[in-house]
């Protein structure tokens, strides 16, 4: 379970850079893909780890529900399907949801918390 754990987090750190970058520069077609594909890749991946991430994320993140229960920053987080869709929320929220994320995951994998550019 460690390893896939630190394999979703290097792929949280990946996804981040990206959606990062787009907060920055705006989106364009090769970033908008590898935004796809890290996305579909950490959702993949997240079912593996969820078990033992859950009790450091907050269910109720936006009031969002999945089936019977409600999205986690996470699951808020990779919800986006395109970047034009992540800029179009709040950058702010998006910064938050990212530092809350990455402090959730560290903690659980028992690292230490690293900075969020622009937070």
């Amino acid at each position: 379970m460690r390893a896939d754990l630190e394999t979703f987090r290097a792929q949280h750190e990946a996804f981040v850079g990206l959606v990062s970058d787009a907060l920055s520069y705006g989106p364009c077609p090769g970033l908008d893909q590898a935004y796809r594909r890290q996305r579909a890749q950490m959702q993949r991946e997240y079912e593996g780890v969820r078990a033992v991430l859950a009790p450091y994320l907050d269910g109720t993140e936006d009031g969002s529900h999945l089936g019977n229960r409600t999205a986690d920053a996470l699951e808020k987080l990779m919800e986006p399907p395109t970047l034009v869709q992540v800029l179009q929320g709040d950058p702010g929220r998006i910064l938050a949801r990212i530092a809350y994320t990455r402090e959730a995951i560290a903690l659980c994998a028992g690292h230490e918390v690293p900075a969020v550019a622009g937070a």
